[in-house]
């Protein structure tokens, strides 16, 4: 029969395993360290330190600062902390492989990633800093692979994290990664902006005026997505309907400047606009009045 553990037994595990759990969760910072001045957040975490010193976040963070402001002897110092209260931790190893990267040891970098990738090869962000360092040695082939599996592996990739993989990439697959983060992301501007650019050169010109209607709602103001959607359908021949966009942005841009509301911008969108509407007007086979002078 087995022995019975005791009740203070039992307690001291649980809190044994719960103090391990909260270390290998992710390094997650509470929000008010990601406000103010460099010198700031770092006197915050280095409170943070003083009253829980056995929490490897704060030298962590502490590290991540000291990299962005160039200090890599003091980012070293604090990952060898970090490494101290949570050993063989993966945070600290993309961490210490970043400052390495920073340095110019390129190799070094590669080689703690590739150990931490041999230890764990779901850590998309291990994978995602690797596909970066394949891209900057000029690798693409090896960065296009790294950073697909990174997108496969990550729950809650970035919109840039579509946008640098799909850069990579011939128009048609940079469109379904780029797709695949509206599946995964919703629509997001940057990423319907990019697919209209891919769009417009494999000139599916539907494609790209469905996803100028996706961002309707996002702008404030309708000019820029009016215009967008006027130069998409010259490009695709279209002139009748160039020319009824076209209009449209250009009444509504006079009424605002006849308001007083007209900014530099909107004055060139209005320029444009007529240079639309008298391209469609040379057009043979379309009735397009010519536009009125701009006020």
């Amino acid at each position: 029969m087995q022995p019975r553990r005791s009740f203070l037994g039992t307690i001291a595990i649980a809190i044994a395993v719960l103090g391990t759990l909260l270390v290998l969760l992710s390094y997650r910072v509470p929000s008010s360290f990601a406000h103010g001045t460099t010198e700031t957040r770092l006197h915050r975490l280095s409170d943070w330190s003083s009253h829980d010193p056995y929490d490897p976040r704060p030298h962590l963070e502490r590290a991540a600062l000291f990299l962005e402001t160039g200090r890599l002897d003091s980012a070293a110092v604090e990952v060898e902390w970090a490494e101290a209260l949570h050993p063989r931790s993966a945070a600290a190893a993309r961490v210490r492989a970043k400052i390495r990267a920073t340095r110019g040891d390129t190799p070094g970098a590669l080689r703690e990633l590739n150990e931490l990738l041999g230890r764990d090869p779901s850590d998309a962000s291990a994978q995602r800093l690797r596909g970066e360092l394949w891209l900057a040695l000029g690798d693409t082939a090896a960065a296009v692979q790294d950073l697909s599996l990174a997108l496969e592996q990550d729950p809650a990739p970035s919109p840039d994290d579509f946008l640098t993989l799909s850069a990579l990439l011939p128009p048609e697959e940079a469109l379904r990664v780029l797709d695949e983060g509206r599946t995964r992301l919703g629509t997001s501007i940057g990423l319907e902006l990019r697919g209209i650019e891919l769009s417009r050169q494999l000139e599916q010109w539907d494609d790209a005026l469905r996803r100028v209607a996706s961002l309707e709602h996002f702008y404030a103001k309708t000019e820029p997505l009016l215009e967008l959607r006027a130069e998409i359908l010259l490009a695709a021949g279209d002139f009748t309907e160039a020319a009824a966009v076209a209009i449209d942005l250009a009444e509504r841009l006079d009424r605002q400047a006849g308001n007083g509301l007209s900014t530099p911008d909107d004055r060139a969108r209005r320029t444009r606009a007529t240079e639309i509407l008298e391209t469609c007007a040379r057009a043979p086979g379309t009735d397009v009045d010519t536009p009125r002078s701009q006020p």
